[in-house]
Protein backbone atom coordinates (compact mmCIF):
# COMPACT_ATOMS: atom_id res chain seq x y z
CA UNK A 1 0.00 0.00 0.00
CA UNK A 2 2.89 2.24 0.85
CA UNK A 3 4.48 1.46 -2.53
CA UNK A 4 1.25 2.32 -4.31
CA UNK A 5 1.05 5.57 -2.39
CA UNK A 6 4.65 6.38 -3.31
CA UNK A 7 4.01 5.67 -6.98
CA UNK A 8 0.97 7.94 -6.92
CA UNK A 9 3.01 10.69 -5.36
CA UNK A 10 5.70 10.19 -8.00
CA UNK A 11 3.16 10.37 -10.82
CA UNK A 12 1.66 13.50 -9.28
CA UNK A 13 5.11 15.04 -8.93
CA UNK A 14 5.95 14.16 -12.53
CA UNK A 15 2.67 15.71 -13.67
CA UNK A 16 3.53 18.87 -11.77
CA UNK A 17 6.99 18.96 -13.33
CA UNK A 18 5.55 18.48 -16.83
CA UNK A 19 3.06 21.29 -16.31
CA UNK A 20 5.86 23.49 -15.04
CA UNK A 21 7.99 22.65 -18.09
CA UNK A 22 5.10 23.53 -20.40
CA UNK A 23 4.40 26.84 -18.71
CA UNK A 24 7.88 27.99 -17.67
CA UNK A 25 10.41 29.94 -19.67
CA UNK A 26 13.18 27.72 -21.06
CA UNK A 27 15.81 29.78 -19.24
CA UNK A 28 14.35 28.67 -15.90
CA UNK A 29 14.07 24.90 -16.57
CA UNK A 30 17.33 23.98 -14.84
CA UNK A 31 15.96 23.72 -11.29
CA UNK A 32 12.83 21.97 -12.52
CA UNK A 33 14.73 19.25 -14.38
CA UNK A 34 17.19 18.86 -11.51
CA UNK A 35 14.33 17.90 -9.21
CA UNK A 36 13.73 14.81 -11.37
CA UNK A 37 17.12 13.38 -10.40
CA UNK A 38 16.59 14.24 -6.74
CA UNK A 39 13.54 11.98 -6.63
CA UNK A 40 13.30 8.23 -5.92
CA UNK A 41 15.45 5.63 -7.75
CA UNK A 42 14.41 5.01 -11.36
CA UNK A 43 12.32 8.20 -11.19
CA UNK A 44 14.20 9.51 -14.21
CA UNK A 45 13.06 6.57 -16.37
CA UNK A 46 9.48 6.93 -15.26
CA UNK A 47 9.62 10.67 -15.91
CA UNK A 48 10.94 10.09 -19.46
CA UNK A 49 8.08 7.66 -20.13
CA UNK A 50 5.63 10.23 -18.84
CA UNK A 51 7.30 12.91 -20.96
CA UNK A 52 7.11 10.73 -24.10
CA UNK A 53 3.43 10.09 -23.46
CA UNK A 54 2.82 13.81 -23.04
CA UNK A 55 4.70 14.55 -26.26
CA UNK A 56 2.68 11.94 -28.19
CA UNK A 57 -0.50 13.45 -26.77
CA UNK A 58 0.53 16.92 -27.95
CA UNK A 59 1.47 15.51 -31.35
CA UNK A 60 -2.01 14.03 -31.71
CA UNK A 61 -3.59 17.34 -30.74
CA UNK A 62 -1.40 19.19 -33.24
CA UNK A 63 -2.28 16.66 -35.94
CA UNK A 64 -5.99 17.03 -35.20
CA UNK A 65 -5.69 20.79 -35.35
CA UNK A 66 -3.77 20.65 -38.65
CA UNK A 67 -6.32 18.25 -40.14
CA UNK A 68 -9.15 20.47 -38.97
CA UNK A 69 -7.60 23.63 -40.48
CA UNK A 70 -6.00 21.95 -43.51
CA UNK A 71 -8.85 22.69 -45.92
CA UNK A 72 -9.08 26.29 -44.75
CA UNK A 73 -5.31 26.63 -45.11
CA UNK A 74 -5.43 25.26 -48.66
CA UNK A 75 -8.28 27.60 -49.54
CA UNK A 76 -6.38 30.53 -48.04
CA UNK A 77 -3.30 29.66 -50.11
CA UNK A 78 -5.44 29.45 -53.26
CA UNK A 79 -6.99 32.82 -52.47
CA UNK A 80 -3.54 34.29 -51.92
CA UNK A 81 -2.41 32.94 -55.29
CA UNK A 82 -5.45 34.51 -56.94
CA UNK A 83 -4.78 37.77 -55.14
CA UNK A 84 -1.16 37.68 -56.32
CA UNK A 85 -2.28 37.21 -59.92
CA UNK A 86 -4.81 40.04 -59.55
CA UNK A 87 -2.14 42.18 -57.91
CA UNK A 88 0.18 41.62 -60.87
CA UNK A 89 -2.57 42.65 -63.28
CA UNK A 90 -3.36 45.69 -61.14
CA UNK A 91 0.32 46.63 -61.05
CA UNK A 92 0.48 46.51 -64.85
CA UNK A 93 -2.69 48.61 -65.12
CA UNK A 94 -1.42 51.16 -62.59
CA UNK A 95 1.92 51.42 -64.40
CA UNK A 96 0.19 51.91 -67.74
CA UNK A 97 -2.22 54.46 -66.26
CA UNK A 98 0.67 56.36 -64.67
CA UNK A 99 2.55 56.42 -67.99
CA UNK A 100 -0.50 57.72 -69.85
CA UNK A 101 -1.11 60.33 -67.16
CA UNK A 102 2.52 61.46 -67.40
CA UNK A 103 2.23 61.80 -71.18
CA UNK A 104 -1.09 63.65 -70.87
CA UNK A 105 0.41 65.89 -68.20
CA UNK A 106 3.30 66.83 -70.47
CA UNK A 107 0.85 67.77 -73.21
CA UNK A 108 -1.24 69.81 -70.76
CA UNK A 109 1.87 71.62 -69.53
CA UNK A 110 2.90 72.42 -73.11
CA UNK A 111 -0.61 73.70 -73.92
CA UNK A 112 -0.65 75.77 -70.72
CA UNK A 113 2.72 77.35 -71.49
CA UNK A 114 1.58 78.11 -75.04
CA UNK A 115 -1.63 79.64 -73.69
CA UNK A 116 0.37 81.80 -71.27
CA UNK A 117 2.61 83.02 -74.10
CA UNK A 118 -0.44 83.83 -76.24
CA UNK A 119 -2.04 85.76 -73.39
CA UNK A 120 1.15 87.74 -72.83
CA UNK A 121 1.36 88.55 -76.54
CA UNK A 122 -2.31 89.52 -76.59
CA UNK A 123 -1.81 91.80 -73.60
CA UNK A 124 1.28 93.39 -75.17
CA UNK A 125 -0.57 93.96 -78.45
CA UNK A 126 -3.47 95.61 -76.60
CA UNK A 127 -1.01 97.82 -74.70
CA UNK A 128 0.75 98.85 -77.92
CA UNK A 129 -2.58 99.66 -79.57
CA UNK A 130 -3.54 101.87 -76.62
CA UNK A 131 -0.21 103.68 -76.73
CA UNK A 132 -0.39 104.15 -80.49
CA UNK A 133 -3.84 105.64 -80.14
CA UNK A 134 -2.37 108.15 -77.71
CA UNK A 135 0.27 109.01 -80.31
CA UNK A 136 -2.12 109.51 -83.21
CA UNK A 137 -3.00 113.17 -82.44
CA UNK A 138 0.67 114.10 -82.11
CA UNK A 139 1.59 112.22 -85.28
CA UNK A 140 -1.20 113.95 -87.19
CA UNK A 141 0.04 117.33 -85.98
CA UNK A 142 3.58 116.34 -86.90
CA UNK A 143 2.41 115.47 -90.40
CA UNK A 144 0.72 118.88 -90.70
CA UNK A 145 3.90 120.56 -89.46
CA UNK A 146 5.97 118.84 -92.16
CA UNK A 147 3.43 119.85 -94.79
CA UNK A 148 3.59 123.49 -93.65
CA UNK A 149 7.39 123.44 -93.72
CA UNK A 150 7.37 121.86 -97.18
CA UNK A 151 4.82 124.45 -98.36
CA UNK A 152 6.87 127.26 -96.78
CA UNK A 153 3.93 128.29 -94.59
CA UNK A 154 6.39 129.57 -92.04
CA UNK A 155 3.99 131.80 -90.17
CA UNK A 156 1.62 128.91 -89.51
CA UNK A 157 4.64 126.80 -88.52
CA UNK A 158 5.70 129.42 -86.03
CA UNK A 159 2.25 129.54 -84.47
CA UNK A 160 2.06 125.77 -84.49
CA UNK A 161 5.37 125.26 -82.68
CA UNK A 162 4.37 127.70 -79.96
CA UNK A 163 1.79 125.16 -78.79
CA UNK A 164 3.51 122.68 -76.49
CA UNK A 165 0.39 120.65 -75.79
CA UNK A 166 0.85 118.41 -78.83
CA UNK A 167 4.12 117.04 -77.35
CA UNK A 168 2.31 115.73 -74.25
CA UNK A 169 0.75 112.94 -76.31
CA UNK A 170 4.20 111.69 -77.26
CA UNK A 171 5.35 111.77 -73.63
CA UNK A 172 2.41 109.59 -72.58
CA UNK A 173 3.42 106.82 -74.99
CA UNK A 174 5.57 105.11 -72.40
CA UNK A 175 9.17 103.80 -72.26
CA UNK A 176 9.15 101.89 -75.55
CA UNK A 177 11.81 101.87 -78.26
CA UNK A 178 9.39 102.95 -80.95
CA UNK A 179 8.13 105.74 -78.65
CA UNK A 180 11.65 107.10 -78.33
CA UNK A 181 12.12 106.96 -82.09
CA UNK A 182 8.87 108.88 -82.61
CA UNK A 183 9.96 111.54 -80.12
CA UNK A 184 13.34 111.96 -81.83
CA UNK A 185 11.64 112.21 -85.20
CA UNK A 186 9.22 114.88 -83.94
CA UNK A 187 11.43 117.13 -81.87
CA UNK A 188 14.10 118.09 -84.45
CA UNK A 189 11.70 119.68 -86.97
CA UNK A 190 9.92 121.65 -84.28
CA UNK A 191 13.21 122.79 -82.77
CA UNK A 192 14.51 123.86 -86.16
CA UNK A 193 11.41 125.84 -87.17
CA UNK A 194 12.88 129.08 -85.81
CA UNK A 195 16.10 128.50 -87.71
CA UNK A 196 14.16 127.74 -90.90
CA UNK A 197 12.06 130.89 -90.46
CA UNK A 198 15.16 133.03 -90.03
CA UNK A 199 16.69 131.62 -93.19
CA UNK A 200 13.43 132.11 -95.11
CA UNK A 201 13.04 135.73 -93.99
CA UNK A 202 16.51 136.60 -95.16
CA UNK A 203 15.79 135.37 -98.67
Amino acid sequence: MAESSGSLETVTEHERILQEIESTDTACLGPTLRSVYDDQPNAHQRFMEKLDARIRNHDREIEKMCNFHHQGFVEAINELLKVRADAEKLKVQVTDTNRRLQDAGKEVIAKTEESIRCRIQQRNIATVIDKLQLCLPALEMYSKLKEQISGKSFYQCCQFTQKDTWFSDIIHCGPYTWSGEVQWSVYPPSANVSRILCVALTL
